[in-house]
């Protein structure tokens, strides 16, 4: 009898999975994760959702199996989870939903994702998840994706400048223009794009921003509040108070 909670929790992350999906099947298994992330806590639903995405990517089976796993995982509902969850009521699901729509590598997915960053993930507001949503957006082929970019680019404010940095810091770097690097470097750190300066203290600096800001958004209800503080936040780091 399968037990799908002890399968996850003793997963390893091995990509050894072929002598699972042979035991137990491709549908029962599908239909059984589909079950478990239905109401599992935010922890159990990254652990579960990264295990059906191994046996899609990088994962033992034959090609021929992913494609039957990821159709059974489809039949029983196993992205409408995933496309429910990119709704940020539990930011932790949010995360890992749009991670792993991403990393399936599908590009017929990229509709979810498109979808959940025109209505969900406004950028002054949520601009982390923004970020996430465009890399993926961008590793998918997203049509749309240099469509988001130049909106960003033409915005010209804070928030949005924060969210561009993210992506010149994302590995692999995403399309930004080299102009559009210059401007964001200068706006947002003070510094000559590419520069020694730039070059030793970007990841500090980009990771300090993204502490801040989410620290912000765990004090503070009001998004005006949030992007005031960081945006205040930013100025100290330009002035190198910080």
């Amino acid at each position: 009898m399968m037990n799908i909670s002890n399968l996850i929790s003793n997963y390893d992350f091995d990509l050894k999975l072929r002598d699972t999906y042979a035991l137990y099947g491709s549908a029962p298994l599908a239909a059984e994760i589909t079950r478990y992330i239905q109401d599992a806590s935010p922890e159990g639903y990254g652990h579960a959702v990264t295990y059906a995405r191994d046996f899609l990517i990088g994962s033992d089976l034959t090609k021929e199996e992913k494609n039957r796993f990821y159709t059974d995982l489809k039949e029983h509902g196993f992205m409408n989870v995933l496309v429910k969850n990119l709704n940020p009521v539990n930011r932790s699901k949010t995360l890992s939903s749009i991670y792993n729509i991403g990393k399936i590598s599908e590009s017929e997915n990229a509709q979810y994702l498109e979808y959940a960053y025109e209505n969900y993930y406004k950028p002054s507001v949520e601009p982390i998840l923004s970020y996430r949503c465009l890399f993926e957006l961008s590793w998918l082929g997203s049509s749309k994706y240099k469509d988001y970019l130049a909106d960003l680019e033409n915005s010209k404010d804070m928030i949005s400048s924060f969210i561009i940095a993210l992506l010149l810091n994302s590995k692999p770097q995403l399309e930004v223009g080299e102009t559009t690097s210059e401007s964001i470097s200068e706006r947002m750190f003070g510094v000559q794009y590419k520069s020694e300066e730039y070059e030793n203290s970007i990841v500090k600096r980009i990771n300090l921003l993204e502490s801040k800001f989410c620290e912000l958004q765990e004090q503070m209800v009001d998004p005006v509040l949030v992007r005031n503080g960081f945006e205040n936040f930013i100025a100290e780091l330009r002035s190198n108070q910080i």
